[in-house]
């Protein structure tokens, strides 16, 4: 059951990773919804389970996929549009795609102990199934961790310069923003690394509405 799930989004994910424009994507997205493979893997589901009184469970199943075709399709529209949204609202949206919530909700279905009342507490997408919660503290030194080596003396500068045990992901992100921007007014440090410098620009874009 999981693994036919899992082939059959696997093919949806790459349609919105390589295939269509925003308008093209936005069509696809709305009759992914109602496509008949997907509808026929998901009857399939529903006859397996009709023996145990459990088939009406599939229905949460189904909001899950179309949830997640939805979030597909806007990280798509900011690619190929090129929009950087605010981290906040980039890992709102990953959380969804990273299938997370969907994989789950498909597991549960080959529980044939899981009821109504599991199905209804998924729906929710609860906070678990994100996994455990980083220390900020502990979130600071992995981010300034996995920077580029010629970020080392700005590393340095931003350890000297502030107490990474109080510092704020907001704090170091609109540190790490500031250095961005001057390196790429001067263009010579940017473009030495571009691909890995403008990645992180947009890895860190940040949105003072969000503070």
């Amino acid at each position: 059951m999981l693994v036919k799930t899992i082939a059959m989004i696997s093919i949806v994910d790459d349609t919105y990773d390589v295939y269509g424009t925003t308008d093209e994507l936005a069509t696809y997205t709305d009759v992914i919804q109602s496509y008949k493979a997907l509808l026929d893997l998901y009857e399939d589901y529903e006859k397996e389970m009709s023996s145990d009184g459990r088939s009406h469970v599939v229905y949460d199943a189904k909001e899950k996929m179309k949830e997640l075709v939805k979030s597909y399709n806007i990280e798509a529209k900011w690619f190929i549009e090129g929009h950087m949204p605010p981290a906040s609202e980039c890992l709102r949206n990953a959380v969804v795609t990273t299938t997370y919530y969907f994989l789950a909700t498909t597991s549960y279905l080959g529980m044939t102990y899981a009821k109504e009342k599991e199905f209804e507490w998924l729906s929710k997408n609860m906070k678990i199934l994100e996994g455990k919660v980083v220390p900020n503290s502990k979130a600071v030194r992995k981010l300034l961790s996995v920077l580029p080596e010629s970020w080392e003396c700005k590393v340095e500068a931003i350890s000297e310069a502030h107490n990474l045990d109080t510092l704020t992901m907001d704090e170091l992100i609109r540190n790490l923003k500031t250095v961005l921007t001057k390196m790429e007014n001067s263009s010579d440090e940017f473009e030495d690394e571009e691909p890995q410098n403008r990645s992180l620009l947009a890895m860190v874009e940040y949105d003072d509405e969000d503070t």
